[in-house]
């Protein structure tokens, strides 16, 4: 079962948040490799905490498991019932903000200090997600608050590096809202925690979409169910650069029969 998250935060403007993010997708660039990679953050208020676990558990109990969500184990394609099930939950958590990073390899660009390393790539995509958590949490309505973060733990990976990266970015990006974010940010293994449990949920939802067919609106069915989720620009309205991050030509998402069902 998670845990509560720890609280004492200090300087908070009112009740804090727990950022939970997965990823999906391979972070390797050869032929073999997935056409994109994502990682995608699970914003919920510590006042959201009790339905967000309720939601994890009841889910728990309709499959008969006692084992961490995955989407892939629990979820597959067979099972649309369940899949349907998850998106419904979801989406009736109040109050909560879901965020996506999306890297189309193909278009990227050839930045080759970017494509050096699996490593590198990670590290710099765990850097767009936390630029959008701390985003979100400065937008959140009802006036800003400051966030924990929470990844889902990566194998053969040295955090303790990744967080000497972002320690780097903090200092070479001011523009940045950091100071809402409690740091460092912390890795765990989904079983810590039921808000990972639902980050890879989501995570499942926008693979489901982005390897379907640009024009099968039923592939996204999932991620719109949930779309009111997604932050936009207050003025504008726009998605693009608020709830989603893309790295890559912007006709990959924005051709795709259901964007506007994402956006409207």
């Amino acid at each position: 079962m998670a845990r509560t998250a720890r609280s004492g935060d200090s300087g908070a403007s009112g009740p804090g948040l727990i950022a939970f993010v997965d990823e999906t997708g391979d972070r390797g660039f050869s032929e073999r490799s997935s056409e994109t990679f994502s990682m995608t953050a699970f914003l919920v208020p510590r006042e959201r905490q009790n339905q967000m676990r309720a939601t994890a558990a009841g889910l728990r109990a309709h499959i008969g498991t006692s084992s961490p969500l995955h989407w892939v184990d629990h979820f597959k394609q067979k099972h649309s019932a369940r899949r349907e099930l998850a998106a419904d939950m979801l989406a009736a958590i109040p109050d909560v903000r879901v965020v996506h990073v999306v890297v189309h390899k193909d278009t990227a660009g050839a930045d080759e200090e970017l494509l050096r390393s699996g490593e590198t790539f990670y590290n710099h995509c765990c850097r767009l997600i936390l630029e959008l958590v701390a985003h979100a949490a400065a937008a959140w309505p009802g006036g800003p608050r400051r966030a924990s973060v929470k990844f889902g733990h990566v194998r053969h990976l040295d955090h303790a590096d990744t967080v000497a990266y972002l320690d780097l970015v903090r200092a070479g990006a001011p523009q940045v809202p950091w100071h809402l974010l409690h740091w460092p940010p912390t890795w765990h293994g989904t079983a810590a925690y039921d808000g990972l449990q639902l980050a890879d949920l989501h995570c499942g939802f926008l693979n489901n979409a982005l390897t379907g067919a640009p024009d099968d609106r039923a592939c996204a069915s999932y991620l719109i169910s949930c779309a009111a989720q997604v932050p936009r620009h207050a003025g504008s309205g726009h998605v693009l650069g608020h709830g989603v991050r893309l790295l890559g030509d912007e006709s990959f998402l924005t051709k795709r029969v259901w964007w506007t069902d994402l956006t409207g």
